[in-house]
């Protein structure tokens, strides 16, 4: 019984370095057909270098023709205004009238067939390289409700119009930045980062400098004058 004890204990401990071995020679290979998977990211602080803003205005009056006339009236008076205010004519672009019938209603509410007036509403859209111009406008038209206008002006809009220069320069980094993970990571294990096998571009995220804020779809923030533009990049290296 002892012998076949010994046996049995001589047979187990063969089978467990024979496994030990197999298995040590399946992860180096697996280790080094596969590669290393890493995330890499770069981004940049940039200024807008241009500017949009809309200002939209409309009159009311029960005749078609008088309404018309307010319409251009204030067109003109309007204009006159973002010039004053250093606004260039070529920056300005004039939309068409839209007109509006507005019906009476009943007692209960309901729309009738007869018009109570016409809504005729028009808009100025402002385009400037110069940031800060339409900033200040878009502040100062708050002195046409004292005015009598009735106005409705949207939030500026920024850009930045260099945005694929900086895309391209951008995804180097974010690419150097991953190779530098990779290594990083391999240090502790003697092994070495190879060439890289696949690289795939993430989304773009173009927010307020200190947002923390990404999505899956990628942002593009209009709001704010600066803008920080962050590139990601999936890298899978060799290893050697």
């Amino acid at each position: 019984m002892e012998r076949i004890k010994e046996y049995q204990l001589l047979l187990f401990g063969l089978f467990l370095a024979v496994g030990l071995i197999i298995c040590t020679t399946i992860t180096t290979k697996t280790l080094s057909r596969t590669g290393i998977d890493v995330t890499g990211s770069a981004n940049q602080i940039v200024n807008s270098d241009f500017a949009s803003w809309r200002l939209e205005f409309s009159v009311k009056d029960p005749s078609m023709v008088n309404a018309y006339k307010k319409i251009s009236q204030q067109t003109n008076e309007i204009k006159k205004f973002l010039i004053l205010n250093g606004i260039q004519d070529s920056e300005i672009a004039t939309e068409k009238i839209n007109t509006e019938p507005v019906y009476k209603r009943d007692e209960r509410g309901n729309p009738t067939n007869q018009i109570d007036y016409y809504q005729f509403t028009r808009a100025f859209t402002v385009n400037s390289n110069e940031v800060s111009k339409i900033t200040s406008i878009s502040l100062a038209s708050q002195d046409l409700f004292s005015k009598g206008f009735q106005i409705n002006s949207s939030d500026p809009q920024y850009f930045y119009t260099k945005l694929d220069n900086l895309k391209v320069a951008l995804l180097e980094k974010a690419t150097e930045n991953a190779k530098q993970r990779a290594e990083s990571m391999l240090k502790s294990t003697g092994n070495r980062i190879g060439s890289i096998k696949s690289s795939q571009m993430g989304v773009f995220q173009i927010t307020p400098p200190n947002s923390t804020e990404v999505s899956d779809y990628g942002i593009n923030d209009t709001s704010s004058v600066k803008k920080k533009v962050t590139a990601v990049v999936q890298a899978v290296f060799r290893i050697n």
